[in-house]
C-alpha cells in the first residue's frame, strides 16, 4: 500500500513540474514588470498600458504566437498601484497557455526619487491542449508576491516569486 501511495505522489509531482516549465517568457521583461513582479505596479503616476505581440513564421499553420497586455496605475491617496495583466502563449505545437492576474502594490516613498513597494498578485494559469483535442490540460490558481526598490530615477531592483499555487 505504501508503494502505491508513493508512486501516485511521485506521478502527481512529476505532472506539476512538467506543467510549471511552460512559463511565459519574453525578452522585453523590463517593460512588462507587473507580469513578473506585482510590486512594480503603479511605479509611475500615469496610467500605463503595455501590449506586446510576437509572431514567428507568420502565415504558417500552428506557428508560435505570444501576446501580453498590462494595464496599471498609481493612486496617490492610497499610496498604492493596481493593475491587470493578461498573456497568451502559443509556443508549442500541441500546447497553449493563458494567464490572467490582478495585481496590487503598496508604496512607501522615501523622498521624491526613492521608493520601496510590496506587491501581491492573484490569478489563473490555464494550459490548453487544443491541437490534440485535450481541452484544458492544467488549471492553476496562484498567488504571487514581490518587493521592488527604486533608487534615483529609473534604477529598479526587485525580487518576486509564487507564494501558493493550487492545481485544479
Amino acid at each position: 500500500m505504501k508503494k502505491i501511495v508513493l508512486l501516485l505522489a511521485a506521478m502527481a509531482l512529476s505532472a506539476t513540474v512538467a506543467f510549471a516549465q511552460n512559463d511565459f517568457v519574453l525578452t522585453e521583461q523590463l517593460f512588462s514588470r507587473i507580469a513578473v513582479n506585482p510590486a512594480g505596479t503603479g511605479n509611475d503616476p500615469n496610467v500605463n498600458i503595455f501590449s506586446l505581440n510576437r509572431f514567428q513564421y507568420a502565415g504558417a499553420q500552428g506557428a508560435p504566437f505570444s501576446t501580453l497586455l498590462n494595464v496599471h496605475s498609481y493612486f496617490d491617496k492610497a499610496n498604492s498601484g493596481v493593475g491587470i495583466t493578461f498573456s497568451y502563449d502559443g509556443s508549442g505545437v500541441a500546447y497553449r497557455q493563458f494567464q490572467a492576474k490582478a495585481v496590487y502594490a503598496y508604496h512607501l516613498n522615501f523622498g521624491k526619487k526613492n521608493l520601496f513597494s510590496f506587491g501581491v498578485g492573484l490569478g489563473v494559469d490555464v494550459g490548453l491542449g487544443v491541437d490534440v483535442g485535450l481541452g484544458v490540460v492544467g488549471f492553476i490558481v496562484a498567488v504571487g508576491f514581490g518587493v521592488t526598490v527604486m533608487v534615483g530615477v529609473g534604477v529598479f531592483v526587485g525580487v518576486a516569486g509564487m507564494g501558493v499555487g493550487v492545481i485544479v
